[in-house]
């Protein structure tokens, strides 16, 4: 069974760094579970250089640091070191799943 998911997990890195090359151009963990940096420290020898220097764990100070290199604390909500803006629309799942592919959230129909 361990190896049937091994299998599987080589098969999706070579498919997204492989067959979907440069369509990530950071990806961002904010605060994640220890889980996910374990899983990350076991397979990160499979991952083409490149696409390990686009992934970044953002946890603490440093972790804020790198982010608001990115982004304005004044635009994030709290959960991802943001200020917590008072004009982010409250989320609501049925609503986002409705909407046409090319139109993000908040955007005004």
């Amino acid at each position: 069974e361990a190896c049937i998911l091994m299998y599987v997990t080589k098969t999706t890195i070579h498919v997204l760094q492989d067959c979907y090359v440069e369509r990530v151009h950071k990806l961002i963990a904010t605060n994640p579970p220890t889980i996910f940096r374990t899983f990350y420290n076991m397979i990160k020898g499979f991952l083409d250089p490149v696409t390990k220097a686009k992934i970044l764990f953002a946890t603490g100070e440093t972790g804020r640091k790198e982010l608001e290199k990115s982004f304005s604390p004044e635009t994030c909500e709290e959960s991802v070191f943001g200020m917590g803006a008072s004009n982010l629309k409250p989320f609501d799942a049925h609503e986002y799943y409705s909407l046409p592919l090319n139109v993000s959230y908040d955007e005004k129909l």
